[in-house]
């Protein structure tokens, strides 16, 4: 089982590397993938596993296509990734076109669509404007068809694939020319794709080659060119053995049978229309059953071998029954899918609410611890604004305590001063009394000498000595 685990990794990872849009034209190892599918791996490699199931059933096993497309769907959902949602659209679409379900798959398709553009996936986008283009022309809306398909086709091809793709979309295109009676168009767009298809290299590649040619056969066999018509049928042909497209091969049988018979050669017509029948049974193609047994059934009647008629007719009316059934079938897994459709959008509604409250309980947290930063940030400034208001009130006061302690220094020398001046200008007082008592004392001194009043003379110079005395005193009073 490892070796098979390693096996399909490295099939998926081809796929990657090449971008395929269809691997429908590559032979694939759908064992392994089933193995895979079935297996507990992890859900991206299952999901591409189914993908590449679904795109290989696509033209050999419709069923099969959508089983595994639905699958891979439901994974591309749940992983959330759009670029394989875009491919699972896409090919759903496809799948349910050629069942018939037109309404469906163009919703499928148109949603791809917008997918693919969104991401600017080139490649893709040519094969889903031809599948879009397909839906429209299935219904006979050839303005819309022809749109679509100018659409593929004006988006330049970068590569390999791109041309392949390409040509797919002209084979197409001749082939809605033709539905449009417009045979000289048909000729020249399926001529060029045939002309890209021819020079591709690798069998599997031509896959859909026979398409061109069967395009191109129905344009001369339009125009009453049978024996070029029969040509390209028989060259289709080659190229559908060539290539393992069975189905192409049935219908190029087919389109040989209803050329024979419209040139009136009906043992040829029924030689073919019985090769187309023998491989319709063989790939299974209910459709296929249907349109070459109803061939045949006429074919004996008009033979009137009614045996044989009776045993086509049976064999028409299973494979309507067969047609029925499958259509019941398809019914009961399109609601099994919508079932899990709808449910893989209430687990993802779900989850989309269980992210929305954790965003709001983020987001309130956020809130919380913003208006708290708010209040912090406030209440820090508040701080800083009466840390200032203090610190200026401090300085102020500290200037002022400064001021009155120099003014209180100021008023004691004042204090000082004066009591200093006093203390000095008392004894000055004496000082200067004494001496002008002492000069009136000399002057009459003088008199009385002249006078020659000794005795009152002498006592005149006792005052004056004893003045002088007092003077000395207060002198040394104010030293």
């Amino acid at each position: 089982m490892q070796r098979d685990i390693s096996k399909i990794v490295l099939s998926i990872t081809i796929l990657f590397l090449t971008r395929i849009p269809t691997v429908s034209q590559v032979r694939l190892d759908t064992a392994v993938l089933r193995k895979v599918v079935a297996s507990e791996i992890d859900d991206s490699t299952k999901m591409v596993a189914h993908l590449s199931l679904g795109k290989y059933y696509v033209d050999n096993n419709n069923d099969s296509s959508i089983a595994h497309t639905q699958q891979a769907y439901l994974l591309a959902l749940k992983l959330k990734s759009k670029k394989y949602e875009a491919q699972t659209l896409d090919v759903l679409g496809a799948a349910l076109l050629r069942r018939g379900n037109v309404d469906e798959a163009l919703g499928y398709l148109l949603k791809g669509l917008k997918l693919f553009e969104s991401q600017q996936e080139k490649t893709f986008l040519i094969v889903s404007n031809r599948n879009i283009a397909a839906v429209y022309k299935s219904q006979n809306d050839t303005a819309k068809a022809r749109q679509y398909y100018i659409n593929a086709l004006r988006i330049k091809p970068r590569g390999s694939l791109d041309s392949l793709l390409r040509s797919w979309a002209l084979m197409d295109l001749g082939d809605l020319y033709l539905k449009m009676n417009k045979p000289d168009s048909a000729l020249y767009y399926a001529q060029q794709s045939f002309n890209i298809g021819i020079k591709m290299p690798g069998l599997y590649i031509k896959k859909y080659l026979p398409l061109a040619l069967n395009t191109i056969g129905r344009i001369h066999q339009q125009t009453k060119k049978y024996n070029e018509a029969l040509v390209k049928y028989k060259q289709a042909l080659q190229t559908a053995f060539a290539n393992s497209n069975l189905q192409a091969a049935a219908d190029n049988y087919m389109s040989i049978a209803f050329l024979y018979k419209e040139t009136n050669n009906l043992d040829s017509a029924f030689y073919y229309a019985r090769q187309a029948f023998t491989i319709s049974q063989q790939v299974n193609n209910p459709y296929a059953i249907e349109v070459s047994s109803t061939f045949l059934k006429n074919y004996f009647k008009e033979k009137n071998r009614l045996d044989s008629a009776f045993v086509y007719q049976e064999i028409m009316g299973a494979a309507k029954d067969s047609l029925l059934s499958l259509e019941k079938i398809r019914q009961v897994q399109n609601i099994s899918f919508n079932e899990q459709l709808e449910q893989q959008r209430i687990i993802a509604a779900q989850a989309d609410l269980r992210n929305k409250i954790k965003i709001y309980l983020l987001i309130a947290g956020l809130i919380i611890l913003l208006l708290f930063a708010i209040v912090l940030l406030r209440s820090n400034r508040r701080k800083q604004k009466d840390k200032i208001k203090i610190e200026k009130t401090l300085a102020e006061l500290k200037a002022a305590q400064s001021q009155l302690i120099q003014s209180e220094k100021m008023a004691s020398l004042g204090e000082l001063t004066a009591g200093i001046a006093h203390e000095i200008q008392n004894p000055l007082n004496f000082v200067n009394n004494f001496s002008d008592v002492n000069t009136e004392l000399i002057n009459e001194l003088k008199n009385e000498i002249n006078t020659g009043n000794n005795q009152e003379a002498v006592l005149i110079a006792n005052d004056i000595e004893e003045n002088e005395q007092k003077i000395n005193h207060h002198g040394k009073r104010a030293d």
